[in-house]
């Protein structure tokens, strides 16, 4: 509260110069928004491999927010993210007096090794986990499936900026050797 004071205490003049002002510091200390990093060369096309459905449509999303692409097929100059295993589960938190379920924790688990271009292993077999915990109101049951939906999207989401995050940095460090 006291920043929104602060800032409406400047002059109204010289308001667009001070966020002009700021957004070059946040310019200069490289913040970016999530997902909107620039990916390395190698990182430009991307195959995955043995993925499921969502997991396929949440790394296209990535990427194309990146500026990158998924591919088709193995291209001669992309990485291939061979997706070992995935697996989903949802576990009973609490009950209530009546035996209903008020909360559940949902996992997701996500296995894979990333390989080069030249089909050698870059990334060996890393795991990726994500959980998120949800409050199931029984007063608003129908609700509650498609929130689920969306927390599950989210996860997908999460663990797609992981695998991306992991890849950026493997890469740099190969890269300073």
């Amino acid at each position: 509260m006291r920043n929104v004071i602060f800032f409406l205490s400047f002059p109204k003049n010289m308001r667009p110069g001070l966020v002009f002002i700021l957004s070059l510091f946040l310019a200069a200390c490289n913040y970016h928004l999530r997902g909107e990093a620039e990916v390395p060369e190698i990182m430009r096309h991307i195959y995955l491999q043995s993925a499921s459905p969502q997991l396929h449509s949440s790394f296209k999303e990535a990427l194309h927010s990146a500026g990158a692409k998924l591919s088709e097929a193995p291209e001669a100059n992309g990485l291939i993210i061979n997706v070992v295993n995935e697996r989903f589960d949802r576990r009973t938190l609490s009950l209530s007096a009546t035996g209903k379920t008020n909360e559940f924790q949902l996992f997701y688990i996500l296995n894979f090794e990333v390989l080069g271009p030249d089909k050698r292993l870059i990334i060996p077999s890393q795991s990726v986990k994500v959980n998120r915990d949800y409050f199931n109101n029984q007063q608003d049951i129908i609700g509650k499936s498609n929130e689920e939906a969306l927390i599950r999207e989210e996860m997908y989401s999460q663990a797609v900026r992981s695998i991306m995050d992991m890849g950026k940095a493997m890469l740099n460090q190969a890269a300073k050797k």
